[in-house]
């Protein structure tokens, strides 16, 4: 008696269409993953800018960035994020690379990074020490177009700011804004090799460096290799035309979600701010009294 089953022709058809309903799913589960992920950062840099609020509404001040032995601004809000623990560990009488302070570098938390940045929460490996770096920037510095007026960042050298010295508007000011990517150096969506990602990634982006900080850097680079992602380019800073996710050189504003950057508001909000946005629009933004007139955005 034959037995009823499956002919390969059969077999086939159903492969195929078990293979084209995976292909189609694939994208949506990856998307939603994102959605999950992008949620996340969000939340992140919220969590911060109410962390930053807090400490201005216990000290009437905006923490400063430092010079050289006291906490910087990551440090400085490590009570507010609930990392007290942490916080009481740091000796604010030394530099962040002597003694015990050198053993903080790798023990960064994890609301400091995007979950949608591929190299969240490595380890950059230098000959004496090693450190993790933030997702998230602080605008530290502020450098004008062409044609803009001069102004001044939120958190700047050694000088404490209040609420009441952003003259252009809580809601029109950057507070902070994703500068994601380090460990690994990247460019237009690519990473680079880690050889020169290293040439690259300075002291600097320690979250517990003195000089931890960001601002929209312009710069070109110009690759000199068949094989661009591998060998040094030549950098022209302060020129060209783009500022959102070109690179994470230096402070860029760079990010791992489609077509933006999270940005941190002064009045505590976060609006996502669109790659192609207005340069002179998103550079005013960095200064907290340009006295520029600010549309949508």
């Amino acid at each position: 008696m034959r037995r009823p089953g499956f002919t390969l022709i059969e077999l086939l058809v159903v492969i195929a269409v078990i293979a084209t309903l995976v292909a189609l799913l694939l994208p949506a589960v990856q998307q939603a993953r994102e959605s999950a992920r992008r949620s996340a950062c969000t939340n992140n840099i919220k969590q911060l800018g109410l962390a930053y609020h807090n400490y201005h509404d216990t000290h009437n001040i905006f923490p400063a960035q430092t010079l050289f032995v006291q906490a910087n601004i990551l440090v400085a809000i490590l009570p507010y994020i609930e990392q007290h623990n942490l916080y009481d560990t740091y000796n604010h009488n030394i530099s962040y690379l002597q003694e015990s302070n050198k053993e903080l570098c790798t023990k960064m938390p994890s609301i400091l990074l995007c979950p949608s940045n591929p190299d969240a929460g490595k380890t950059v490996l230098k000959s004496t020490y090693s450190f993790q770096s933030p997702d998230y920037k602080c605008v530290t510095k502020y450098y004008p177009l062409p044609g803009q007026p001069n102004g001044n960042p939120l958190f700047q050298r050694v000088r404490n700011k209040r609420l009441r010295d952003v003259t252009d508007g809580l809601s029109n000011t950057t507070m902070a804004f994703e500068g994601a990517g380090s460990p690994g150096l990247w460019l237009q969506g690519k990473r680079m090799s880690d050889s020169m990602s290293n040439l690259y990634i300075s002291d600097s982006e320690c979250w517990t460096a003195d000089r931890l900080g960001g601002y929209y850097y312009r710069y070109v680079f110009e690759l000199n290799s068949s094989d661009p992602y591998g060998a040094r380019p030549t950098i022209f800073g302060n020129i060209g035309n783009s500022i959102i996710n070109y690179s994470n050189y230096r402070t860029g504003a760079y990010s791992f979600h489609a077509g933006g950057i999270e940005l941190l508001l002064c009045d505590g909000s976060v609006r996502f701010l669109n790659e192609n946005a207005n340069m002179e629009l998103a550079n005013a933004m960095n200064s907290i009294d340009g006295g520029e007139v600010f549309g949508e955005f």
